[in-house]
Formats: C-alpha cells, sequence, structure tokens
C-alpha cells in the first residue's frame, strides 16, 4: 500500500484551493481533479483507511 495519496506539491496545490488562494480551474489542478472524478473507489478506500485506523488506535494496535 502506498503510504500517500497526493504528493507534496499536490497539497500545496490542494491547500491553496481550499484557502480559496487559486481557483478550482487554474491548470495544477486539473490532475488531481481528473482523478477526483475518475477514481471511484478512492473515495471508499480513504473511508475505510480512517475506520480501520481509528479501530486499530482505540484497540492499541497502532504505537505512535
Amino acid at each position: 500500500m502506498r503510504s500517500y495519496i497526493f504528493t507534496k506539491k499536490e497539497r500545496v496545490r490542494i491547500r491553496r484551493a481550499l484557502d480559496r488562494r487559486i481557483s478550482l480551474r487554474d491548470r495544477s489542478l486539473h490532475v488531481i481533479l481528473s482523478r477526483l472524478r475518475h477514481f471511484k473507489e478512492l473515495a471508499g478506500d480513504v473511508e475505510l483507511y480512517i475506520r480501520l485506523r481509528r479501530l486499530a488506535e482505540s484497540k492499541g494496535a497502532l504505537s505512535t
């Protein structure tokens, strides 16, 4: 399993878009937004990851 979904550069672009410092129409976001539209199962995988992580943390299975 990959240890990330977005690269460092993508995270910067996403944060700028969320802070409304760049428009969602910005060309630099094109690949990211395309992924959102086409990788339908990605959101479900993220949800599963979050739920599993919470379960593991509540059971002490993860050390931080």
